[in-house]
């Protein structure tokens, strides 16, 4: 990579050299760096996007995963809209998976279901089974944020079915683990570590901390479901490395996850203090996910007697409802 940029001559050798260590940084987990690095690029040579997509996509994914939902909504959105003039159907319907993503995940639901209708209506004219199974992975986590799990399911089985006839082996690994999600919160523990078990060779490959810590907790989940409370305490304590390497937004959630394990087992003193980790990281972009901790940890705190500690929680969660302009919940 050194060399790559010590050798390039023009702007846009040396946009392209920055872009590519920027995506580098984006896998190694690097998010600021990379932001940096692919910002710098787009800066040296503005028509990069257009030219090279997936700078385009790294950005916008790389501000996502800074919880910096505004901007990566920007990135997508011009993406998607140059795609449809442009008549490029296999990207406009990559970026418009990537926009009513970045809708769904920041609760701005009705965005994500208007932009979803149109992609579904011209699905017929996308042949490339990733882009089809981004359509149908776009569709199931839109449920999943709204609580429909029988619909976020069964869309999430269709992006698997196609993404495993195509050999689309990180892709499968993430289909995997949403559907166990969605499986653990319909309440079918079985069918979630089925989908586990099918996962963890895809996961294992994938170097991501975030992908590695959340099969672990989705397991414990599963196994406090079934009743195996010691094997899923463990396991979920277990996760507690992965989760700092990772985003604040995942590692919030992944300490929720936890708590969610730890208060399963009776082991309140301890979920308490989990979720009070999961909100101190989800207090810095409030998200639904915020709101459910705070609920959760609401209702801990009321078991142990301490009804003002419960009564503040829910006051705040009410805060950062009304201070949304959508539903977090």
């Amino acid at each position: 990579m050194e060399l790559a940029l010590a050798g390039a001559v023009t702007d846009r050798e040396r946009a392209l050299a920055g872009a590519l260590e920027g995506e580098l940084l984006l896998q190694e987990d690097e998010v600021a760096a990379a932001i940096a690095s692919l910002e710098r690029a787009v800066e040296l040579d503005p028509a990069l996007e257009g030219a090279e997509p997936q700078v385009a996509d790294a950005l916008g994914r790389a501000y996502v995963r800074a919880n910096d939902y505004e901007r990566a909504v920007g990135v997508f959105r011009r993406n998607f809209e140059a795609a449809t003039v442009g008549g490029d159907q296999l990207r406009r319907a990559r970026f418009g998976a990537l926009l009513a993503n970045a809708y769904s995940d920041s609760a701005d639901f009705a965005a994500a279901e208007a932009l979803l209708g149109v992609l579904v209506a011209n699905s017929a004219e996308v042949v490339d089974p990733l882009a089809r199974a981004r359509i149908f992975w776009s569709q199931s986590r839109l449920h999943a944020r709204k609580k429909e799990g029988d619909s976020a399911a069964h869309y999430a089985e269709l992006a698997l079915d196609v993404l495993e006839l195509s050999d689309q082996s990180r892709y499968a690994a993430l289909a995997h683990l949403l559907l166990a999600h969605i499986e653990l919160d319909r309440d079918n523990p079985q069918r979630a570590l089925e989908l586990l078990e099918e996962a963890e060779p895809l996961v294992s490959g994938s170097g991501r901390p975030a992908e590695r810590a959340n099969l672990q907790l989705e397991r414990a989940r599963a196994y406090a479901l079934v009743g195996r409370q010691d094997e899923a305490v463990s396991l979920a304590a277990a996760a507690g490395p992965l989760l700092e390497q990772t985003t604040l937004l995942e590692a919030g959630r992944g300490y929720a996850l936890m708590a969610k394990v730890f208060a399963a087992a009776d082991r309140d003193s301890r979920a308490i203090e989990l979720y009070e980790e999961a909100i101190e990281r989800l207090e810095v972009n409030p998200s639904r996910y915020l709101i459910e901790a705070y609920s959760e940890l609401a209702n801990l705190y009321q078991s142990a007697g301490q009804p003002e500690r419960a009564i503040e929680l829910l006051r705040r969660a009410v805060n950062v409802q009304s201070a949304s302009d959508r539903v977090l919940v």
